[in-house]
């Protein structure tokens, strides 16, 4: 059976080199196979030397959520699929991906997954068995880590058993744009803007325990100093995206990305596939008709998303 492994981590211990000029570590995921067994690995990153694969960089916190989605085999028969998760400080690899908004080139290096090093420092390590995690109330295990904080990886069917007959596989392919974000940033004699970026994630929920919970799945790369972004195109697999389910909840998270400080959340708005190819606008990149409304936790609208692009290819 094909799973999908979730990693997300809460107050790390801070070993930043630079930790003395307020500077917190940039942590990254690796996962191993325990015993040795490559065959049980479906890697999309490195099928030698038993990784699985290898998370993206989160920058300057002590509580990553990755967008990284592991697939590995579970051994249904044997009923053990061991793997290691090891968490390092990227010491090289420092930068978010960022652009300004007047060019598609990146400003800084972007970091789409990191390449473990020995120059790395670790910042804990787990060993955990993929059934016993699949087969818990929520389908999640909290790890505390010997080094500081906690680890916590969820496990889930990639496609759920009672609904393999209902799903949809394919490549889902998006374009999204921002217009009239409320500017929370002053900026030097007021003359600022915000940094804008946005997260998708699908939303999990387990019948049996009533577990709810938010899964990131894809992180936009951020626009320096705009009000009305124009993001890259993006493409994810439907198997993430929403386990082939065009009906199942996503949620997009808008933050204003800060350099020195934790990054600021703008509003969100929930929707589906299916609502987002219908959203698709018809009148132009401007246009307000049809867009998305992103509310704050007031429930006021502090912008729009305008769907360019929402369609499934094979």
């Amino acid at each position: 059976m094909r799973v999908q492994i979730h990693l997300r981590a809460e107050k790390l211990g801070n070993i930043s080199r630079s930790k003395w000029r307020n500077k917190k570590s940039n942590p990254y995921a690796t996962i191993t196979s325990v015993d040795g067994s490559t065959n049980v690995v479906l890697s999309d990153d490195n099928p030698e030397n038993n990784v699985v694969g290898c998370t993206e960089v989160c920058h300057n916190t002590l509580s990553p959520r990755w967008a990284t989605i592991f697939t590995v085999e579970y051994d249904e028969i044997q009923q053990w699929t061991p793997l290691r998760i090891t968490i390092r400080d990227s010491r090289e690899h420092r930068f978010r991906r960022m652009r300004t908004n007047n060019d598609s080139s990146d400003v800084a290096r972007v970091v789409h997954s990191a390449v473990s090093s020995s120059h790395d420092g670790k910042m804990g390590e787990v060993d955990v068995e993929v059934g016993e995690i699949l087969n818990m109330d929520g389908q999640e295990r909290k790890c505390l880590l010997n080094e500081g904080g906690c680890l916590y990886v969820h496990v889930t069917p990639s496609i759920p058993t009672q609904s393999r007959g209902h799903m949809v596989s394919g490549i889902f392919q998006a374009q999204i744009r921002g217009l009239d974000f409320k500017n929370i940033e002053s900026g030097l004699l007021g003359l600022g803007a915000i940094d804008p970026y946005f997260e998708l994630s699908k939303r999990y929920h387990d019948p049996k325990s009533g577990v709810t919970r938010w899964h990131l799945v894809y992180r936009s790369e951020g626009i320096h100093n705009i009000i009305n972004p124009y993001w890259d195109p993006f493409q994810v697999d439907l198997s993430r995206l929403c386990h082939g389910d065009l009906k199942r909840e996503l949620k997009f998270s808008l933050y204003d990305y800060e350099k020195k400080s934790s990054d600021r959340w703008l509003g969100e708005v929930e929707v589906t596939v299916e609502e987002l190819m219908d959203s698709v606008t018809r009148g132009g990149n401007a246009s307000r008709d049809g867009a998305l409304r992103v509310v704050d936790d007031r429930g006021q609208v502090v912008g729009l998303l305008v769907v360019l692009k929402a369609e499934v290819s094979p």
